[in-house]
């Protein structure tokens, strides 16, 4: 059963990996050109926030993806712990050793919430990054804007143009946000892969 659910976590991303990077890269690259019909300066400044938060997020795919092996290992580990005492439940009870196995459950158990519990953290510092980013350029794009409209050095740009601009940027960040969520599927994916690849290379 696991190495049927590795497989399938393998192979899940690659239709939605189609289906929403063509779409993605439709919708960015459609909202690209109107925000820079728009305004170019303030597609520049936006842009600014892009780098960091794909980096933020690759970053952090890796890192999921290494965690998300170690909490495999673990969950195997203590299904090892419970069969093999279920196994010699005989020999178990004959030594009294009920209160060995089972502390050897709970250890395993005890690294498997620790790792989860990082994971939370994880995840939990990255989405409040990525929410602080996009909150900065906002107001940046605002900001930069009102006072180019106010004191009339972008004869180009106006209150509606700027109005139009915040809303092709949401288009193009929700493009970019879809494609970043692609990153944890196929951390997934890969770490699926690798454990079906470590399974391939034991020798009989």
């Amino acid at each position: 059963q696991r190495v049927e659910g590795d497989v399938e976590d393998m192979s899940r991303p690659v239709p939605l990996l189609i289906n929403n990077v063509l779409q993605s890269a439709v919708l960015i690259v459609g909202a690209l050109i109107c925000c820079l019909l728009s305004s170019a300066k303030l597609t520049v400044l936006s842009a600014a926030c892009i780098g960091p938060m794909i980096y933020l997020t690759r970053v952090s795919a890796e890192w999921g993806s290494s965690l998300e092996n170690q909490m495999t290992a673990c969950e195997e580990e203590a299904n090892a712990v419970v069969t093999e005492a279920m196994s010699n439940i005989r020999h178990v009870r004959a030594f009294s050793a009920e209160g060995f196995e089972a502390g050897r459950y709970t250890r395993v158990l005890t690294r498997l919430f620790r790792k989860m519990k990082k994971e939370a953290y994880g995840d939990l510092v990255v989405e409040n990054l990525e929410g602080s980013l996009e909150f900065l350029v906002e107001m940046l794009v605002l900001l930069f804007g009102g006072l180019a409209i106010v004191e009339g050095t972008d004869e180009q740009l106006s209150i509606g143009k700027l109005i139009s601009f915040t809303m092709y940027w949401d288009m193009l960040r929700d493009g970019v946000d879809s494609i970043q969520s692609m990153f944890s599927e196929l951390a997934q994916a890969a770490a699926a892969a690798q454990r079906v690849f470590d399974l391939l290379d034991i020798n009989p």
